[in-house]
């Protein structure tokens, strides 16, 4: 299985912080997005297209959370993107972990969301198969440890690629 794991670039960027400390056992591809509208979507729709892969996770920061938000939704200006990807192990092995985690649909209204419904709507209009999920981190000050967070999504990366 070919993952692909994105998140935004920033010096103290908990998103960024946590996609460096993620080293699961299975090789999976980083991507570092610029913080740019029109950079950080040709990224990621170039890596998509250069890769044919099953699973990509973007994260970004969310400000105003202390739980890692799992984003059901892409908000568009005409209609929304639902993800494709399936959340619920993941909401799980985050809950047993003793993570605070919430589903939201309310992915922002910035680059985090743009990049979010740039991906899904690049995926269904080349009728992929790559499932494509968005994760908000909070700021790392609201992060109990960031380095057990990055160990947690390492396993849960694993079991997923293992199957």
């Amino acid at each position: 299985m070919n993952t692909l794991l994105a998140g935004f670039k920033g010096k103290n960027n908990s998103a960024k912080i946590l996609l460096d400390l993620i080293n699961p056992r299975n090789k999976v591809n980083k991507l570092y997005l610029e913080n740019d509208f029109s950079i950080c979507k040709n990224q990621l729709e170039l890596q998509i297209k250069a890769v044919n892969y099953d699973y990509v996770i973007v994260f970004g920061q969310k400000p105003v959370t202390k739980a890692i938000c799992i984003e059901t939704t892409a908000k568009g200006q005409q209609y929304d993107y639902q993800t494709n990807y399936e959340y619920a192990s993941l909401v799980e092995c985050l809950k047993f972990n003793n993570c605070k985690v919430k589903l939201s649909n309310n992915p922002g209204n910035y680059l985090c969301n743009y990049v979010y419904f740039s991906g899904l709507e690049y995926i269904i209009k080349n009728n992929l198969n790559t499932k494509l999920l968005f994760v908000h981190t909070p700021y790392l000050k609201n992060i109990i440890s960031i380095d057990v967070v990055g160990k947690i999504f390492s396993q849960y990366i694993d079991d997923m690629m293992e199957g």
